[in-house]
């Protein structure tokens, strides 16, 4: 994970927001971190939502951040290769107590790799398409809408051999509930 956007909700009304964009390396020289600390300190008594949305910069992630129900991330295309990370936590401030909560990220998007063995001489592409995936994926609820995540791949001729393994990766979000993805 290179960069988070979180959004701090108070009784469903935006209270905090900021972008993370460079985060800290772990004291082990070379290892990321696996946590991030937030440190909201004299937060008012109250309901709170704790958005996040992390390596998603750009044209995937929409929204108007005023109302959580309004972000959502969309699929882009099989080009986009980033894995994309999201959390919806809520907590309740009820005491002056500090209190520290682990929230976890999910995976939001990901990539699918094939590997294609023994790969005669005469092919010079591969068309990968999957049907039933998501198009959408809203922060504070499901996976929504249905589409096709499709890439066609020339394999230039000087790199084609019988023997050699070929490996395609394309970005994709899951596919819907209860549904399966053919391909």
């Amino acid at each position: 994970i290179t960069n988070m956007q979180y959004f701090l909700y108070r009784n469903a009304t935006l209270y905090n927001q900021g972008t993370i964009s460079n985060l800290l390396k772990s004291s082990k020289a070379g290892e990321a971190s696996n946590r991030y600390t937030f440190n909201f300190s004299d937060l008012d008594f109250g309901e709170y939502e704790m958005i996040i949305v992390a390596n998603c910069t750009g044209k995937g992630f929409k929204g108007d951040p005023i109302n959580n129900s309004n972000l959502l991330l969309s699929y882009l295309s099989a080009d986009d290769t980033e894995d994309y990370f999201s959390s919806h936590f809520k907590f309740t401030v009820d005491s002056d107590v500090s209190r520290s909560y682990n929230i976890p990220l999910y995976r939001t998007h990901g990539v699918i790799r094939y590997t294609f063995e023994n790969l005669p001489d005469d092919v010079a592409g591969i068309e990968v398409i999957m049907e039933n995936v998501s198009m959408e994926k809203w922060i504070t609820g499901d996976y929504k809408n249905v589409c096709s995540a499709n890439k066609r791949f020339i394999i230039p001729v000087s790199e084609l051999k019988a023997d050699s393994d070929e490996d395609f990766i394309i970005g994709t979000f899951p596919t819907l509930p209860n549904n399966r993805s053919i391909y």
